[in-house]
C-alpha cells in the first residue's frame, strides 16, 4: 500500500489523539466547526473530529498553529440527548465565550449531525446553517434552557 491511500487521521501508538479531517481544511473557509466523532464531521465542510468532547493539548496547539485565524465552532451532540457530562462541556464553552452550535429549529429533534443527514437523506450540510444556530455566552446559556 503507497502511503498516500492510508488514512491521514490514525497516528502512531501512544503519540496521541488524533485529529480527523484536518487535511481537509479550507484555508480560505474562515471557519473550523469540531466534532466529537468523524462520522459527524464529514458532513460539513471544514469539520474536524477531536474524539471526544474536549480537545488534548497537541490537538489545541496543532489547530492554532496551522489555522490561527480561523474561528471555531463547537458541534457537540445534540443537549437534548446528551448526559450531564456533555450538558456541562456545552454550558462551560459557552461561559468561555466559545461559539458552540445549538441544535434548534429544523435539528432540535436529531441526536447529531450525522442523524440529522441520514434521516434527511442528505450528503452534506450547509456550513452556514451551522454558523446560524451558533452562540457564545449569555445568548447561548438562555438557549439551553
Amino acid at each position: 500500500m503507497n502511503s498516500d491511500d492510508k488514512a491521514k487521521y490514525l497516528l502512531k501508538f501512544n503519540s496521541g489523539k488524533p485529529i480527523f479531517n484536518l487535511n481537509k481544511i479550507d484555508e480560505n473557509f474562515p471557519y473550523i466547526f469540531i466534532f466529537e466523532g468523524p462520522i459527524d464531521a464529514m458532513f460539513v465542510k471544514n469539520g474536524v473530529a477531536i474524539s471526544g468532547v474536549s480537545m488534548t493539548e497537541d490537538q489545541e496547539s496543532t489547530i492554532n498553529s496551522l489555522f490561527p485565524f480561523h474561528k471555531r465552532i463547537w458541534v457537540f451532540d445534540n443537549f437534548r440527548h446528551e448526559s450531564n457530562e456533555v450538558k456541562d462541556k456545552i454550558k462551560q464553552k459557552l461561559k468561555e465565550n466559545e461559539m458552540v452550535f445549538l441544535y434548534d429549529g429544523d435539528f432540535d429533534i436529531f441526536k447529531d449531525l450525522n442523524e440529522y443527514c441520514v434521516r434527511k437523506n442528505l450528503d452534506s450540510v450547509n456550513p452556514d446553517l451551522i454558523i446560524k444556530g451558533s452562540f457564545k455566552g449569555f445568548e447561548g446559556l438562555l438557549k439551553l434552557t
